[in-house]
């Protein structure tokens, strides 16, 4: 049976829950610069021991420090699916298919669930941890000061000032986000023939089935881009059911014939010019329909 691994902020749903539960607690660019440091030490930095997608980890302790729980959580996920998400999920259920999010899971228990939809995700039950008023004190006090911040500051504040507090330094150490190498090991396990992302945090999934099978960006941003070898620039997610289907019927040849069609680009045919083409649009779409959270990495 073919295996299929999917990302599932993006290509399924069009939320960023963690970008939306910090735009209700804190100042809108602050979990934009939190991602934007994410990409830095995940991608240029590479930090040892460090996953793109673990903005989920940084911000975690700033959410029980505003004594966030996993019934708040729950009672916050509003799913918005993306267009044809519930028919084509369902075209799928004939192959083995896994959701690998960076997503906590209290968000994928309520958006999976409405689907029956198997899942892995980032595990963090904030009222577990208790804080005291101190520490408390510095790490809401210091949302204004990371606004401002450059990554040098963010170096200090996350690896050594945070560290002296013996709970945010227990939850930076226990929160382990899928994201990034983790979902490869998902793929890998799963043993899959196609995985379908569109951020940095689905990069080593994508390359793993790249060099197998089929490794699909649902308008994905540059990161996602580089790695994948099929790019899907659409508004429904009609056209990734479309791209599975073709493979398991005719292979890599039938989909690399499906990409004469506009919307499909098989990526390691085009040229430099037009692989560049190709990003513009799909980070384009990928901002239509996903708003400020398609501006992320």
């Amino acid at each position: 049976m073919l295996s299929i691994v999917t990302d599932w902020e993006g290509p399924w749903v069009l939320n960023d829950f963690a970008y939306e539960i910090c735009r209700e607690l804190f100042p809108p660019l602050f979990f934009e610069k939190l991602s934007s440091y994410d990409d830095y030490l995940a991608y240029e930095v590479k930090k040892p021991d460090y996953n793109p997608g673990d903005t989920l980890r940084l911000i975690a302790p700033f959410l029980v420090a505003k004594g966030v729980n996993s019934a708040w959580l729950k009672m916050k996920s509003k799913p918005v699916y993306v267009k044809d998400a519930f028919a084509s999920l369902k075209a799928l259920r004939r192959f083995s298919l896994t959701v690998a999010s960076t997503s906590y899971e209290q968000f994928l228990e309520v958006s999976c669930g409405k689907l029956g939809v198997r899942f892995t995700g980032t595990k963090f039950i904030p009222e577990r941890y208790r804080m005291d008023t101190e520490e408390r004190k510095f790490i809401l006090d210091s949302v204004e000061k990371v606004l401002k911040a450059d990554f040098d500051w963010l170096d200090r504040f996350f690896w050594e000032e945070l560290q002296s507090f013996k709970t945010s330094k227990k939850i930076m150490e226990e929160v382990k986000v899928m994201g990034g190498r983790r979902k490869m090991e998902v793929a890998a396990a799963e043993n899959a023939d196609i995985s379908i992302g569109d951020s940095i945090s689905d990069i080593y999934m994508l390359e793993l089935t790249a060099r197998k099978g089929l490794a699909i960006s649902f308008n994905g941003n540059r990161y996602a881009l580089e790695k994948a070898n099929l790019a899907v620039v659409s508004d429904t997610a009609l056209a990734t059911a479309a791209s599975v289907y073709v493979y398991a019927l005719e292979g890599v040849e039938g989909v690399k014939e499906m990409c004469g069609s506009d919307g499909f680009y098989w990526l390691p045919e085009l040229s430099e010019e037009e692989f560049e083409d190709v990003i513009r649009k799909s980070e384009n779409q990928r901002k239509k329909v996903r708003g400020d959270a398609g501006k992320l990495g």
